[in-house]
């Protein structure tokens, strides 16, 4: 009988040891090597990762035989590994901008008179509406929590001209990427004032893609 808690074909990595350690990448990584497009995915490739989160890890080890607030790093563990359930984020985000800010009339008078319309707000500040918003992030989350691209050996970087040839609305994807995107040297000083806070990642989830003329990849899913 097959044993339904092995994940065979799968690496058991740390995403807070990756992530830390894209931080370093940001901070001493050779920014030229983003110019080269022409480049294959190897296995060599994979194990220098593994090996380099293993390296932060142990580094992180030993800060903590130092010093430790356990408290803290319990609930950070488990904020950060938590898997959620993507589909019912999305439903109650569309549920609440869709549904709820729209109609101020279903509240009490008290609260009707602390409303405020964030859809309509929404729209103004990025020239988006949310629905339009979410149906993209709808997309995106739809690849990648696929178990058949979960790992593949392929380039990281994805032409958004490719991805979405088909769509009409390409001014408003763009708006949308745009919101999302930022490029590794605008986190540089950001990853240098928090190198040594091993649970901030702020900036990696503000700006879920790293953008490089007109690539992206995608940092957290």
């Amino acid at each position: 009988m097959k044993n339904k808690k092995m994940a065979k074909n799968q690496h058991v990595i740390s995403l807070q040891m990756l992530l830390i350690l894209l931080k370093k990448v940001i901070i001493y990584g050779n920014y030229d090597s983003l110019k080269i497009k022409d480049y294959k995915i190897q296995n060599q490739d994979y194990q220098e990762v593994i090996i380099l989160q293993l390296l932060i890890a142990d580094e992180i080890s030993e800060k903590h035989k130092r010093d430790i607030d356990t408290d803290h790093f319990l609930y950070a563990t488990y904020h950060l590994n938590y898997r959620r359930n993507a589909a019912k984020e999305v439903q109650r985000m569309y549920y609440m901008m869709e549904h709820l800010s729209r109609t101020s009339e279903i509240f009490d008078d008290d609260v009707r008179a602390e409303y405020r319309d964030y859809y309509q707000d929404f729209t103004l500040k990025y020239g988006i509406t949310p629905t339009e918003y979410i149906v993209f992030l709808f997309w995106e989350l739809h690849y990648y929590n696929s178990s058949k691209n979960a790992l593949s050996k392929s380039k990281c970087w994805r032409n958004v001209d490719i991805i979405y040839k088909d769509i009409k609305e390409k001014r408003k994807i763009s708006k949308v990427i745009d919101i999302l995107k930022t490029e590794p040297f605008k986190l540089k000083e950001w990853a240098k004032q928090t190198e040594m806070e091993e649970w901030d990642f702020t900036s990696f989830f503000a700006f879920p893609f790293l953008s490089d003329g007109g690539k992206r990849i995608h940092i957290y899913k």
